[in-house]
């Protein structure tokens, strides 16, 4: 997803140049507003996971599906909604996506069978997956320079703050019953709803020609094809497939299997994990001015 250039329709926000801090700016917080809502529905759900295998009568190593089909769409619709931003404007798909996202999502919770709760979750990750790159596109798109990369920052700790807070909040639902913490999305449809009335994104340019377009892909493709970011999106799939596969899948499993504790303690190790992540990142660039970015990664 590219920058909208300024001369499309609509120049960047005049906020952007100006000497008051983003922070007092509505859009900036509708936008951490979406990067919230859209993390967290993988660790906000693990912790009822026990409780999913019970019910559902499903076994230990079936439960680990309600991860990977709520990942694997995103596989096609980040793509997807990285071209209809550029062509057909960042506000006509954040909007669509987030109702999505939140009616798929809360429909989980009414779900009795596995085979529905799957399907749900697929569609609701086919919504998730663009949400946090659709508000770090628009922030792009908003900002230059040192502004640009603070409000990114920003940004950052709204995720963190989120994938901190939603494994805990999740076991605390999930003691009351293993349906409620799938019915965290329906925060998306508020969200959705200010973004629609209140946001301000600025325009692109949508009447590009064909040859334009596969001019787009050639130059995607290109992208593609450069070694450090093939090498970057590799060591991004080893991540997933270590959080995702193995961590907020299997450790509320071994909570309970192993020590016998309750979905309240499983989110408050999943959380404890997030907030290490979060003091971390706070230190990511004093740490880069000290390690080689490479070998930092």
């Amino acid at each position: 997803m590219a920058p909208a250039d300024d001369a499309e329709g609509s120049a960047r926000s005049p906020s952007a140049s100006s000497d008051s801090s983003p922070l007092a700016e509505l859009d900036v917080w509708l936008l951490f507003a979406v990067t919230l809502v859209g993390v967290g529905n993988v660790s906000g759900v693990s912790p009822a996971f026990p409780q999913v295998v019970d019910v559902l009568g499903i076994s230990r190593v079936q439960v680990g599906w309600v991860v990977t089909v709520y990942s694997l769409p995103g596989l096609l619709s980040a793509p997807l909604a990285g071209i209809g931003a550029d062509r057909l404007g960042r506000k006509r798909v954040l909007v669509p996506t987030l109702f999505v996202f939140g009616i798929a999502g809360g429909a989980c919770a009414l779900a009795r069978s596995f085979p529905v709760l799957l399907v749900l979750r697929a569609v609701q990750g086919f919504a998730a997956a663009p949400l946090v790159g659709l508000a770090i596109t628009i922030i792009g798109d908003r900002y230059d320079g040192a502004t640009r990369a603070a409000v990114v920052g920003y940004n950052a700790t709204a995720l963190n703050v989120g994938t901190a807070a939603f494994p805990a909040v999740g076991g605390m639902l999930a003691a009351i019953a293993w349906y409620v913490p799938f019915a965290l999305p329906l925060l998306a449809l508020p969200v959705g709803t200010a973004v629609a009335w209140k946001l301000e994104a600025p325009a692109v340019d949508g009447r590009s020609s064909a040859e334009g377009f596969r001019g787009y892909l050639r130059t995607v493709g290109a992208r593609l094809r450069d070694r450090r970011v093939f090498g970057l999106l590799a060591v991004n799939l080893g991540i997933f497939v270590l959080i995702f596969g193995a961590f907020l899948t299997y450790v509320p499993e071994l909570v309970e299997t192993r020590f016998g504790a309750s979905s309240v303690v499983s989110g408050v190790v999943l959380a404890a994990a997030s907030v290490s992540s979060a003091l971390v990142a706070t230190q990511i660039g004093r740490l880069a001015t000290w390690i080689p970015p490479r070998r930092l990664i």
